[in-house]
């Protein structure tokens, strides 16, 4: 499998998200390597990962280097993820594919360590199978699998479906 960005790369201030460089991406990324809980979307690093890297349904050069290091780390520990490992990937590629018409092109050094991260969630999907699944994972990994199988336009309708329960 293609390697994803590495953490330290100068390439990570050369990318943007949201507010500008992704300078920062790199430090929060690592932090998910301690399997924050992160169930509420104000907690940390997960709402600055979200702000930053899906803003408004926006995406960015960052988003797409960030997405195969999350999809790892989910797959070092099926047992400890949680949704926001699952949500914001496919938040990203449905954004990508389907929502955000100015949504900018994978760069091309990038995108095969983005495309194979993808490959990689039918396994994960088995992995986290033996664990009991609450129905925001449910849509989660359900969204991520659609995405890996490139199914933007049911990514966009899990992900709806989702933001209407949220909403009740």
């Amino acid at each position: 499998m293609a390697e994803p960005l590495p953490l330290d790369s100068p390439r990570w201030s050369k990318l943007k998200h949201a507010y500008g460089k992704a300078s920062d991406i790199p430090a929060l990324l690592q932090q998910l390597h301690s399997f924050p809980l992160g169930q509420r979307y104000d907690e940390e690093p997960w709402f600055t990962l979200w702000s930053s890297l899906c803003h408004q349904g926006d995406v960015y050069t960052a988003s797409y280097a960030a997405v195969p290091h999350i999809l790892q780390i989910a797959a070092s520990r099926p047992d400890l993820v949680h949704y926001q490992y699952y949500l914001l990937p496919a938040s990203i590629e449905s954004a990508r594919a389907v929502t955000f018409e100015d949504a900018p092109d994978i760069p091309d050094d990038l995108a095969e360590a983005y495309w194979a991260s993808w490959r990689t969630v039918p396994s994960q999907v088995l992995a986290c199978s033996q664990r009991p699944w609450d129905e925001l994972f449910a849509s989660s990994i359900s969204a991520a699998l659609c995405a890996a199988q490139g199914q933007a336009a049911l990514v966009e309708h899990i992900l709806r479906e989702r933001e209407d329960d949220d909403d009740v």
